[in-house]
């Protein structure tokens, strides 16, 4: 019997948070997973013998194994639950609750380490061990993920299952690989103006294995079927976001520096962007002689927020080339400029992600000549301590940026 070939669009993606609770994150096309190895070459230098000869062949070991990668995107989905308990849902919280398709994710990139399956819509979704430590907030207006609590030198690292297979429920048709300890690196979002909203994710984990045919954990089947506890709006069609409706603001909170004269607000009409989340993450791996040594964990490093906005050049007071002449007659002062920036990703209305920034300093705006001319404008997020519309810059503070969720209910009423 010839052997199935395995087809990209049939991959499954699920997510083993605990043991328990298991999230199934639909994904898009050029998803990827590898580890390598680290080796070690020995070679000879030495002078010629008597008989005008040198030794020089080689000698190859394997130390370690290298941490294992893997990267995919989805989309972004935000959609409020319709609370009954249907299928995929019983692991949401009450009626009308805001989330999103892809919220573990984001959970587990800002320091998410217990899920709340029973949580009310005043009592937080995800939290990073303590209950009263939000990371994910859920109500029946918006959904809103903290990096406030995500100040940890490891995070959660749940198990990641993909699922390969023909479309058939026979083992022989179906391929499954564990990628051990997951954490999730970087998490990028792109608006292109004319697609729909993504998010590329990208993270590391201790070891890839192959776990088709096999019963353990519980929620996959001998032939390899997983059933996931969440999996409400996976099957929506009226929670995605167009880029076209996102709106940005650009607020100047640089009153307290007497050496700038920027305007109060700037609008900039979006043509594309981008937000890079980075964890800056890197592994410890031991290097014992004459074995093959495995990732034994992880640190997490700096934590990176920045990106850039792209817009046409505009020479109307308090648009881009206002924003650019400002930011050139600041740049000789010693300072930090501080803007709070407000992204809608999908306009002003439910389905949206809002993305605030509440202390980013912009680089001076870079410009692209082409039929129109515009420019971009790179900004990086810093640490945040105080309320809104303030400085309180503190390294010590992790408050970056916040994320807003709002949906609508799906339109399938399914899992």
């Amino acid at each position: 019997m010839e052997s199935p070939l395995f087809l990209q669009r049939e991959a499954k993606l699920y997510i083993d948070f605990d043991n328990t609770n298991v999230f199934e994150i639909p994904i898009l096309e050029g998803f990827s997973f590898s580890q390598a190895t680290n080796v070690t070459e020995v070679t000879l230098n030495e002078a010629s013998n008597d008989a005008i000869v040198s030794r020089r062949g080689t000698a190859r070991f394997t130390d370690s194994l290298a941490p294992a990668e893997f990267s995919f995107s989805t989309y972004v989905r935000p959609f409020q639950s319709i609370g009954t308990d249907v299928a995929g849902n019983a692991a949401r919280n009450s009626t009308l609750s805001q989330h999103a398709v892809e919220e573990v994710l984001w959970a587990l990139f800002a320091g998410a380490k217990g899920y709340r399956a029973t949580a009310s819509d005043t009592a937080p979704l995800f939290h990073d061990g303590s209950t009263s430590n939000v990371v994910c907030a859920t109500d029946a207006t918006s959904n809103v993920i903290s990096f406030t609590h995500s100040n940890k030198l490891q995070l959660h690292n749940p198990d990641l299952y993909i699922v390969l297979g023909s479309g058939s429920s026979t083992a022989a048709n179906n391929m499954v690989y564990k990628i051990q300890g997951a954490v999730l690196n970087e998490a990028s979002i792109d608006f292109d103006i004319d697609g729909i909203a993504t998010i590329s994710w990208s993270g590391f984990g201790t070891l890839i294995t192959d776990v088709t045919g096999g019963t353990s954990p519980g929620f996959m089947a001998a032939d390899g079927v997983i059933t996931p506890t969440v999996s409400e709006g996976l099957n929506a069609t009226n929670n995605f976001l167009q880029n076209r409706l996102s709106t940005v603001t650009v607020a100047n909170n640089n009153s307290d520096d007497p050496n700038t004269n920027y305007e109060n607000a700037y609008t900039l009409t979006l043509t594309g962007g981008n937000i890079t989340f980075s964890n800056n993450i890197s592994y410890v791996t031991p290097s014992v002689m004459g074995v093959v040594n495995q990732p034994t964990g992880h640190v997490t490093g700096a934590r990176s927020v920045s990106g850039t906005l792209s817009c046409y050049l505009d020479g109307t007071t308090g648009h881009s080339g206002d924003l650019f002449e400002d930011l050139m007659e600041s740049s000789t002062y010693d300072e930090v400029n501080f803007f709070t920036l407000g992204i809608n990703l999908g306009g002003g209305s439910a389905p949206k992600l809002g993305v605030t920034v509440p202390a980013a300093h912009l680089e001076i705006p870079a410009h692209a000549v082409d039929e129109v001319v515009s420019v971009d404008v790179n900004f990086h997020a810093l640490p945040h301590s105080g309320s809104a519309g303030t400085f309180g810059q503190s390294i010590s503070a992790a408050n970056e940026a916040t994320l807003t969720y709002t949906g609508v209910a799906p339109d399938d009423n399914l899992a």
